[in-house]
Formats: C-alpha cells, sequence, structure tokens
C-alpha cells in the first residue's frame, strides 16, 4: 500500500483513498511516535 501511494506521488497520479484508512494510519504513526518520544 505504502508503495503504491509514493508511486502515484513520484509519477504524479492522482491518487484516490480511503479516508477511514488515512485515520487509522494517522493515528498509528502518532501513537508510534508518542512511544519514541515518551521513553
Amino acid at each position: 500500500m505504502a508503495r503504491q501511494v509514493g508511486d502515484a506521488i513520484i509519477s504524479g497520479q492522482p491518487l484516490i483513498v480511503n479516508h477511514e484508512e488515512i485515520d487509522l494510519l494517522t493515528s498509528r504513526v502518532w501513537a508510534a511516535l508518542d512511544q519514541t518520544t515518551r521513553h
């Protein structure tokens, strides 16, 4: 999935994504950031 996104961005194609997937991804990223910064 991430590779497809990267390829689409590189090739300049508009990418249609599921907003729920984005929300899930961002929440995971923030959770990971919280863990790394809190230590």
